[in-house]
């Protein structure tokens, strides 16, 4: 049985301006101080711990991590999906970032896994998953769209 492994960037990082930084404080300043006009004072609070957490995530740095790929299932660092947890997969070769795995699994509070992939032999990749998991196209939803848009 064939392995893959490769590493990459946990995720697609993409340099914030100053704009932005300033646009995210304007809309939850904003959204915090008419929810406390309102009376909800705890949502104005979690909307301020939203936005502040949002920043700090959009400044750092990816980190690289290691994807293996073995008859067991797909291990992305020490997180390893087995086939039988997962319902499908889908290799979007044409996504602008490049190409990525994406993993659907059966799990209600993590349904889609997208990896981005590393590795010259794709070909071999999708015959290697087709064999343990049905392919099934990936429609990104509009929100999706949106966060990307946004450049998160």
């Amino acid at each position: 049985m064939k392995e893959f492994s490769w590493q990459t960037h946990e995720y697609v990082h993409r340099e914030k301006s100053q704009d932005w930084f300033w646009v995210l404080g304007i809309i939850a300043a904003a959204s915090a101080v008419t929810s406390i006009i309102f009376g909800n004072v705890l949502f104005a609070i979690v909307i301020v711990i939203g936005a502040f957490v949002l920043a700090l995530f959009s400044a750092r740095k990816p980190s690289t991590i290691e994807v293996q790929i073995g008859p067991k299932g797909v291990a992305v660092e020490k997180t390893l999906y087995p086939f039988a947890s997962l319902k499908s997969f889908w290799i979007d070769e044409d996504h602008r970032d490049g190409a990525r795995l994406i993993l659907i699994s059966k799990k209600m509070i993590m349904p889609h896994v997208i990896v981005p992939i590393a590795h010259d032999e794709i070909g071999s990749l999708r015959e290697f998953l087709e064999a343990n998991l049905p392919a099934v196209p990936f429609e990104a939803s509009p929100f999706e769209a949106i966060l990307e848009r946004i450049g998160l």
